[in-house]
């Protein structure tokens, strides 16, 4: 066994004087989450704020002090604040609100917990209240989880963009490659219809973001005689989930 060295003497005192000199954190006031905020993200957090007052006051029977979180919710109780949102709300598309909208505020909510609080809910308790969103939200039919329809612009538009990328934007990207990558993602979104959040998710796999990713998608310049120009690598996956082009 090794012989362990002789520490050195040190002032206890003065660690001691220091450690008596924390502060504690100072909760955030209105003004600093604002400016913390962006204003759609701002506008969130108040309309979150103000359902959850209301909720805690009504149905908790927990009135809250200036909309302020002092401890983070259960996971019953976000349900819950979740179950009776769903049934007070009315949507646009529907009589009920979307599963995304629900989502959403679940979203803000989690925000504004984290903000007053500095607690952060774990994977096995996000996951036990989507899944109760998903399996029992839904079913029960609170939920609509009708898409809203969204016009696709026609190739003549993103033609006439990306004409404009090469022959008349003056603007000085911080990478010359920048133009192509803008260039490759309108033709992406264009040949396939889908949002940029959608990038390729599979349908067999729904909300599991499995599928056709941008990082599976390598853009090539090709200088042989035989294939000129630019070529796409595409990464798929095979029956073991090896991704290979």
């Amino acid at each position: 066994m090794m012989k362990r060295k002789a520490g050195r003497a040190i002032d206890l005192e003065a660690f001691k004087k220091r450690a008596r000199q924390e502060i504690a954190p100072q909760p955030l006031s209105s003004e600093d989450i604002k400016r913390a905020l962006i204003k759609s993200s701002h506008d969130s957090y108040r309309f979150t704020m103000e359902q959850w007052s209301y909720f805690s006051e009504n149905v908790l029977e927990k009135p809250m002090a200036e909309q302020r979180f002092t401890e983070a919710p259960t996971t019953f109780q976000i349900k819950l604040f979740l179950e009776w949102f769903a049934q007070s709300r009315t949507g646009l598309l529907e009589d009920c609100i979307t599963d995304t909208t629900l989502l959403n505020r679940l979203n803000s909510l989690k925000r504004a917990i984290k903000i007053h609080t500095r607690y952060q809910y774990t994977p096995f308790q996000n996951q036990e209240i989507i899944s109760f969103v998903m399996k029992d939200l839904i079913p029960q039919g609170l939920l609509s989880t009708i898409a809203r329809s969204k016009p696709l612009a026609p190739i003549e538009v993103a033609k006439d963009i990306i004409r404009f990328l090469f022959a008349s934007d003056e603007y000085k990207h911080l990478h010359p490659r920048i133009r192509n990558q803008i260039a490759f993602a309108i033709q992406l979104l264009l040949f396939v219809g889908v949002r940029p959040g959608e990038v390729v998710e599979s349908d067999a796999w729904y909300r599991t973001n499995e599928g056709l990713l941008y990082k599976d998608i390598e853009l090539v310049r090709s200088w042989n005689t035989e294939h000129p120009g630019w070529r796409f690598h595409v990464a798929v996956s095979d029956c073991c989930n090896i991704r290979c082009t």
